[in-house]
């Protein structure tokens, strides 16, 4: 397979709610626009623990880190002006539109540059990022289109995802804020567990093995940074 053809496998699209948390407590969740970070295989790639596990070369350090620098740069021109003046009142809806518009803006310009991976690590080195993409995103990354379409979900397996993930929004939101900043914190809850369950069960048992080949060996994601220059904890 060429460089390029595993980087277009392995592109798969980062988000989330903040409500994703996931069971495990020693993985969390960032904080950003939507209540996350926006991972992307660039900010992946520059972390000095992934190039340890991926044998980096010097050289490619070199290059991932001045390519990194120049997306940063570029998300910073293509992030949306916040459309709030001070002292207004958001409309109804308002803050939602304006998360989504950074996050798809923010994501644009890494789709951009993430080809140019292809020049600056190995089509092994790439597939082992791209694993690690995957552990950060969680079973979240099952709602994607990339990975629906790699699992072959069905229309009613990605409605019911969608609505479980909804549910249990709705119940997260109800948790008193010392039990939300615990989870953030680590801490484990049985909503986590039981959305977790309930999302696995969604699929086939083949579909729950090729999505856990997706992710690769296991990775110690708490060691990443956000897609905001703060750490990231990714899901199971």
């Amino acid at each position: 397979m060429s460089k390029r053809s595993v980087l277009a496998s392995v592109a798969v699209l980062v988000v989330g709610q903040w409500a994703c948390l996931p069971a495990n407590a020693q993985q969390k969740r960032p904080a950003g626009p939507g209540g996350r970070g926006e991972q992307n295989l660039i900010q992946i790639a520059a972390n000095e623990s992934v190039q340890k596990e991926i044998g980096a070369s010097e050289e490619q350090k070199t290059q991932l880190a001045d390519l990194k620098k120049r997306l940063v740069e570029a998300q910073k021109e293509a992030r949306p002006a916040s459309p709030f003046g001070k002292g207004q009142i958001p409309k109804p809806g308002s803050i939602e539109k304006f998360n989504a518009d950074t996050v798809k803006a923010l994501r644009m310009t890494a789709h951009e540059f993430e080809s140019e991976l292809a020049n600056v690590l190995s089509a092994e080195q790439l597939k082992r990022v791209g694993e690690i993409l995957v552990q950060t995103q969680g079973l979240a990354g099952l709602r994607e289109p990339e990975t629906a379409k790699a699992l072959e979900l069905t229309d009613e397996q990605k409605r019911k995802l969608v609505q479980i993930e909804q549910t249990y929004q709705q119940k997260f939101r109800r948790l008193r804020p010392a039990e939300i900043i615990r989870i953030a914190e680590g801490g484990e809850s049985p909503l986590q567990k039981t959305r977790d369950a309930d999302s696995l069960a969604v699929l086939t048992v083949e579909q729950a093995d090729q999505f856990k080949e997706m992710k690769g060996k296991e990775f110690d994601v708490s060691t990443l940074e956000n897609g905001f220059g703060g750490e990231v904890f990714g899901g199971r």
